[in-house]
């Protein structure tokens, strides 16, 4: 399939050459100016697809870009928070995952034992800034039974013989969508993001941008996580708070594979293309992780170590 859709696409010689034009780039000025949260790229900012460096050569390949998610301020504070503290609060975000749901009032509830009281109270303080859950109830085991309301400061630790019912309702449908998954790539997305700016590189970066593409070009439709352009090079990035299987992994290999095809450097003469996938280790296993994709052209790497590859691979192209 890489093989048929480069020969493809070099067969059509419609090249995609990012520092070939070296008129001003005027994408990111238009970017700037989009509102935050999910926009539509169909008619009104069809000029910012054309007008940029990565869009535009795919649009002129016979792409449609139909949307895009630009993070506010407070998203990406967010996700920084929870990267920042990630060691501690994987085990809570997992479990609002897959909490318990009450139909009558649309109410979920989970129950975290004695070995993660600790990181609920991070969960707690982290909540108290920035208000994604509407706490309904918050209750605490002591060891003979008895169920108690939690009412001391959210900084005190809990006794490490309780275990806690905690009953919340999101906020909003982003706030949930943040919670159990956006923020790993609000995550990549700001730190991207901020290292472009201390660089004070010519770029463009995007997230959460959807695309359908032609069938003889690309096999399936789907969206970048986060994207960039600094200078003549590009770097992706695929977020997955999930489990990564042998079932799911080929599925993220051949989607990488295929955009490679559409943006692979070999076709503009010396351009540098880089994928990776950012990944829960808490989660996951690294070792399996790297076994899932090591006869990939797929960089596997966990949270934690996303702002020193973006300081390195943004380093050596300016």
């Amino acid at each position: 399939m890489l093989e048929e859709s480069l020969s493809n696409l070099a067969a059509t010689e419609r090249f995609i050459v990012f520092g070939e034009d070296k008129k001003p780039n005027v994408a990111p000025t238009l970017y700037e100016g989009l509102p935050t949260g999910q926009v539509s790229l169909k008619d009104k900012v069809e000029s910012l697809v054309k007008e940029s460096q990565i869009l535009g050569p795919l649009y002129k390949q016979g792409f449609t870009f139909n949307s895009l998610y630009k993070f506010s301020d407070s998203e990406v504070s967010l996700a920084e928070a929870i990267g920042d503290k990630f060691v501690k609060l994987s085990g809570p975000l997992r479990a609002l995952r897959s909490p318990k749901r009450d139909e009558k009032d649309d109410r979920f509830t989970i129950a975290f034992p004695e070995r993660d009281d600790v990181a609920f109270i991070e969960l707690l303080r982290l909540n108290n800034r920035f208000k994604f859950v509407d706490i309904k109830a918050l209750k605490f085991k002591s060891k003979e039974g008895h169920f108690f309301p939690f009412k001391a400061s959210i900084e005190s630790k809990v006794k490490s013989d309780q275990t806690g019912i905690f009953s919340f309702k999101f906020t909003s449908g982003t706030a949930r969508s943040m919670i159990l998954g956006d923020w790993m790539t609000s995550y990549v997305y700001g730190i991207v993001k901020d290292q472009l700016r201390r660089m004070e590189i010519e770029s463009e970066l995007y997230a959460k941008l959807s695309y359908r593409a032609p069938g003889d070009v690309i096999e399936h439709s789907s969206d970048f996580d986060v994207i960039s352009r600094y200078g003549d090079s590009v770097i992706m990035f695929e977020c997955k708070s999930g489990r990564l299987t042998p079932e799911n992994a080929p599925a993220i290999i051949r989607k990488t594979e295929e955009l490679a095809a559409a943006l692979n450097p070999r076709i503009s003469g010396g351009q540098t293309f880089e994928s990776h996938l950012v990944y829960d280790p808490f989660v996951n296993d690294p070792n399996e992780v790297r076994t899932l994709f090591e006869n990939s052209d797929i960089n596997v790497l966990p949270p934690s170590d996303v702002r020193r590859l973006v300081i390195d691979v943004i380093s050596s192209a300016s």
